[in-house]
C-alpha cells in the first residue's frame, strides 16, 4: 500500500498541476467562447470518444498483463498503427455522410475541417492511451504526469491565444483544436520520454509481427471493444439527452460541469487507478486474487472518505461557486452541478479500481455491466424523445440514479468474489 500511494501522489500531483491550469484558464473561455459553442464541443468530443474505442480495440488495458517487454511493445505499436488508420478512414467515412446529406452541420461549420479535427482527435486518443499504458507498465509515472502537465499548458494556450488574435472565425473550431493539440503533443512528450523498444524501431512497422500479436488478442480485443464501447457511449450519451431536451445551450452547461467536476475527478481517481494497476500486475500474472481483492477493498474504502465529504460540500455551494467564478449567465449550470455531484462519488470510487474486473478475468461479467448502463441511459434518451421526460432537472436525477444503482451491483459483485476468494485461497474468479 505505501509504494501505491507513493505512485498514486506523483501521478495526482502532476493531475492536480493540470486541473488547476484548466480550472485558471476557465474563466477566460467561458467570455471568448459561447454556450453554444461548449456544446458543440461536447457534442464533438463525444463522438470522438466513442469512435476511440474502436481505434485502440481497447488494447492497452492488456499492456500491463503482457509476460515480456518486447511482446508489450509489440502491441502498443499494433493499437497506434491501428488507431491512426482508423481515424483516417472514419474522417473520410465523416466527410461522405455530409456530402450525401445523410449527416447536416450548423450552415457557420465547414466539412473538411471538422474532419480533419476528427482525425487529429480520434489518432491523439489512441497514441495517448497506448503510450500511458506502457508508462504504467514501466512505473513511469512521473513522466505521465509531466506529459499531462504538458497537455493542459498546450490545450489552455491553443483555447485561449489564437481566439485573441484571429477572433470569431477561430472561435468555431477553437476549443477542438486545443483539445486535439493537447493529446497530440502528450502522445509526442510520451513517445521521447518512453518509446517502446520494438525490433528494428518504433516507427517501422512489421506487419508479419503486428497481425501475430493481433491473431493472439482479437477475440480479448473484441471483448473489451464491446466492453468500453458501452461505456463509452453511456458516459457519452447524457450530452445528446441535455441536448434533445435543452438544446446545444444546455449543453454547453453541461459540458461546463463535466470540465470541472466530472474531468478532474475522474483524472484524480485515474492516477489511483494506475497506480493500483501496476501494483497488482504481478497478482494479476500469478492469479494471486486474494491479494487482488484486498488491495481493492483498500482503495474503496479511502475514495469513498475522500469523495463524500468533498462532494457533497460541493453540491450545497455550487450554484453560487459557479455564479461567482464564471458570472450569473453561468448559475445554471452549478445547479446541474449540484445534482450531478450526488453520483459522481460512485463514478469517482469506481474509477480508482476499474480494471479490477479485467485482472480478475470479469471480462463477460464488465460487458454486460455496461451493457446494463448503455440500455438504462439510450431507454432515458428514447423517454425523452416520446415526451415522457421534458425537463433537464428530471433527466440528471435519473443519471444519478442509475450510476449509483450500477455501482451497487458492480461492488456487490466484487464482494462475492471475495467471499468465493477467502473460502479456496486463490479461488477461481473466471467467468
Amino acid at each position: 500500500m505505501p509504494g501505491l500511494v507513493r505512485k498514486a501522489v506523483v501521478l495526482a500531483g502532476g493531475t492536480g498541476i493540470a486541473q488547476l491550469i484548466s480550472i485558471a484558464a476557465l474563466p477566460l473561455l467561458v467570455r471568448i467562447y459561447s454556450p453554444r459553442e461548449f456544446g458543440i464541443f461536447a457534442l464533438f468530443s463525444a463522438v470522438s470518444w466513442m469512435a476511440a474505442v474502436v481505434a485502440t480495440w481497447q488494447l492497452e488495458h492488456r499492456v500491463i498483463l503482457q509476460g515480456a517487454d518486447r511482446r508489450a511493445a509489440l502491441l502498443v505499436q499494433l493499437i497506434c498503427t491501428w488507431g491512426i488508420a482508423f481515424a483516417a478512414v472514419l474522417s473520410l467515412v465523416f466527410i461522405a455522410l455530409l456530402l450525401s446529406h445523410t449527416l447536416v452541420l450548423p450552415p457557420d461549420l465547414s466539412t473538411t475541417s471538422l474532419a480533419f479535427l476528427l482525425f487529429l482527435t480520434v489518432s491523439g486518443i489512441s497514441l495517448t492511451q497506448a503510450m500511458r499504458a506502457w508508462l504504467i507498465r514501466l512505473g513511469a509515472f512521473s513522466w505521465i504526469a509531466r506529459g499531462t502537465v504538458v497537455a493542459s499548458v498546450v490545450t489552455a494556450t491553443v483555447a485561449i491565444l489564437p481566439a485573441f488574435l484571429f477572433g470569431a472565425e477561430y472561435q468555431r473550431y477553437g476549443l477542438l483544436m486545443a483539445q486535439a493539440s493537447g493529446l497530440l503533443v502528450t502522445a509526442l512528450v510520451w513517445l521521447k520520454l518512453g518509446r517502446p523498444p520494438v525490433p528494428g524501431g518504433f516507427f517501422r512497422v512489421r506487419w508479419k509481427r503486428i497481425c501475430t500479436i493481433a491473431r493472439a488478442e482479437w477475440y480479448v480485443g473484441l471483448v473489451l471493444t464491446l466492453s468500453n464501447a458501452a461505456k463509452t457511449g453511456y458516459g457519452r450519451m447524457p450530452t445528446p439527452v441535455i441536448t434533445s431536451v435543452g438544446g446545444a445551450v444546455a449543453a454547453g452547461y453541461f459540458g461546463l460541469v463535466e470540465r470541472v467536476i466530472a474531468a478532474p475527478s475522474s483524472l484524480l481517481a485515474q492516477s489511483v487507478c494506475a497506480a493500483f494497476r501496476n501494483q497488482i500486475g504481478e497478482f494479476a500474472a500469478r492469479r494471486e486474487h486474494g491479494a487482488i481483492v484486498h488491495l481493492y477493498w483498500r482503495i474503496v474504502m479511502v475514495a469513498f472518505g475522500i469523495a463524500c465529504p468533498a462532494y457533497l460540500l460541493g453540491a450545497l455551494l455550487a450554484p453560487e461557486v459557479f455564479s461567482l467564478v464564471f458570472g450569473e449567465d453561468w448559475r445554471t449550470a452549478g445547479e446541474y452541478a449540484s445534482i450531478l455531484l450526488f453520483g459522481e462519488i460512485f463514478v469517482f470510487v469506481l474509477a480508482t479500481v476499474e480494471d479490477a474486473a479485467v485482472l480478475l478475468d470479469l471480462n463477460r461479467y464488465r460487458l454486460s455491466w455496461h451493457i446494463g448502463q448503455l440500455t438504462m441511459i439510450a431507454s432515458l434518451w428514447g423517454a425523452v424523445i416520446a415526451g415522457w421526460v421534458t425537463r433537464i432537472h428530471e433527466v440528471l436525477w435519473i443519471l444519478v440514479g442509475i450510476r449509483i444503482l450500477f455501482a451497487l451491483i458492480d461492488f456487490s459483485v466484487i464482494a462475492a468474489i471475495t467471499l468465493r476468494v477467502r473460502r479456496s485461497g486463490l479461488g477461481n474468479t473466471s467467468d
